[in-house]
């Protein structure tokens, strides 16, 4: 089973601004829940287009969190009337920042009815969630992710949306080296 992927890490957001004055506080910022991109993220987005617009992409997936979603359209403009699969599988770990929770389903439903949601965690899952997605669960939900890729498209070129974090794992465990993404960094790999 061969899948080709290219990654594209989000655009800058809200949280990254604020978390170069206040450090890693500013991720809990109510401000910031599910944070969006910035006119700088807009732009590094839409300068970024060149790199992939000449690749064909048979699905394309995207975590559910607002500033993913918002870099994809705009990197990706075919991807606003296109199938787009959107899987909180693809967010960052879950509990410890406000920046990582995501709208609700119904708001965001209603900006991107063309795009799939079978693969969304229930809302009840990010609401009120203290509790800490631990390291190995975090991993472990990686390596999930990715087995569902190597049995649902094989011989198929992805366009994945997602995070610093979940792209540094990713590579950590499946390339043997941690590779960190600027802000719409974009690696190609094949699993």
């Amino acid at each position: 089973m061969v899948v080709n992927i290219t990654f594209v890490r989000h655009a800058q957001g809200t949280h990254n601004v604020d978390a170069l004055i206040h450090g890693d506080s500013a991720y809990e910022f109510p401000i910031h829940k599910d944070a969006s991109i910035t006119e700088k993220g807009k732009q590094q987005a839409i300068a970024s287009r060149k790199k992939i617009e000449n690749i064909n992409f048979d699905y394309i997936l995207c975590s559910s969190s607002r500033r993913c979603r918002q870099t994809l359209e705009l990197v990706y403009p075919d991807s606003i009337n296109s199938e787009v699969y959107l899987f909180d599988y693809l967010m960052e770990p879950q509990g410890k920042h406000i920046c990582n929770q995501r709208d609700r389903k119904e708001k965001i439903i209603k900006e991107h009815p063309n795009w799939n949601w079978s693969f969304a965690f229930e809302d009840s899952h990010f609401e009120n969630n203290t509790k800490e997605e631990s390291e190995e669960d975090f991993l472990n939900r990686i390596k999930l992710f990715i087995e569902y890729l190597k049995n649902n498209f094989d011989n198929k070129n992805l366009l994945i949306v997602t995070h610093y974090t979940w792209i540094k794992k990713f590579s950590e465990i499946y390339l043997g080296k941690q590779i960190e993404l600027e802000n719409v960094g974009i690696l190609n790999v094949t699993i």
